[in-house]
């Protein structure tokens, strides 16, 4: 266990200032910016001694959070989920370095009472018909390319947009999903992080049109980063990503029933179900795998399931790379 100086933690406030000087300080940026911005959530408890922290009490502050919330008429939140999240988290932190017996008070019914509306259930998965639409509508070559790379890597926009030369071995038809884009609050480009979200770097095949994307793309090779997508030799802004793909929805009608950039991966995982039918071949795709870092590294290879994946859904959606 991790040893801190020793400190006097009485309230919530005492423990969230050794939690921003401890914990949150090691984190990336953006992460310390997101949960600063959460921590405002927090203002009405961190007088609260620790010992006065109930089930009991966490329901009344959500109630009241909620309430206070509602009166705004203007408001878009839908829950606290994220800021629960986060106070759990200061929670179990104290728990596991300062204090084993301390409880955490929030349970389960905490979740459901922290829904201000009820979500809508939106479809986030294409059918082919519907990519192939999307696809040909994206009238940038970049932006096309990248999407293209998404689908069928089945990857998060950050790991598409921030995959670099360096990373892929044409000789082996073969990719390193490794260096992941962090945009700011501007959703322009701040850094590079060098692991993915879930904290693996996967090795994906290539397929025949993947390949040709690949060249197409080193022919506007950028020397700074080596990302294979940029603009210009500008790593690409999260808000021009959007703004094309949700130019291209709306040209083809698809606009309200897709939106944001996370229905490509949902729907190769989707399709890949489809035309694969094993939930083994979904995982490979999407690489959710709960592995640690370095028994990845031990097998630096793209899975047989994964390759099939990549190469049936190229062959039934045609050729995209010339769409």
């Amino acid at each position: 266990m991790e040893k801190f100086e020793v400190v006097n933690i009485e309230t919530f406030g005492d423990l969230w200032q050794v939690y921003i000087t401890n914990q949150l300080s090691s984190l990336q940026p953006q992460t310390q910016r997101n949960r600063i911005e959460l921590a405002k959530f927090f203002d009405g408890i961190t007088a609260i001694p620790l010992k006065d922290f109930t089930a009991e009490l966490m329901s009344q502050y959500l109630t009241f959070k909620k309430q206070r919330c509602v009166k705004n008429k203007n408001h878009k939140r839908k829950s606290f989920d994220n800021e629960l999240k986060l106070l759990r988290a200061v929670f179990n932190w104290y728990r596991e370095h300062f204090d084993y017996r301390f409880v955490v008070p929030i349970t389960k019914a905490h979740w459901k009472l922290s829904r201000i509306t009820s979500e809508k259930k939106t479809i986030n998965k294409m059918t082919e018909h519907e990519l192939i639409r999307f696809l040909n509508a994206i009238d940038s070559e970049v932006y096309r390319d990248l999407a293209i790379f998404q689908f069928l890597l089945a990857l998060r926009v950050q790991e598409a947009a921030g995959v670099r030369f360096e990373s892929v071995d044409l000789d082996k038809a073969t990719v390193l999903i490794k260096d992941v884009i962090v945009w700011g609050r501007n959703k322009r480009f701040e850094s590079l992080k060098e692991v993915p979200k879930n904290g693996e770097i996967r090795c994906c095949h290539l397929s025949n049109e993947l390949i040709d994307i690949v060249k197409r793309r080193f022919q506007y090779f950028d020397k700074e980063h080596g990302l294979m997508f940029h603009d210009r030799g500008h790593p690409l802004s999260y808000r021009a990503i959007q703004y094309h793909y949700n130019k291209a929805l709306k040209k083809v009608g698809l606009y309200g029933k897709f939106s944001s950039t996370h229905f490509i991966r949902h729907s190769m995982a989707t399709l890949t179900r489809i035309h694969c039918g094993s939930l083994e071949v979904v995982q490979a795709v999407t690489g959710h795998k709960d592995q640690k870092l370095v028994q990845h590294y031990a097998k630096f290879a793209p899975s047989d399931h994964q390759k099939m994946a990549v190469n049936l859904l190229s062959e039934k959606l045609g050729a995209l790379s010339s769409l």
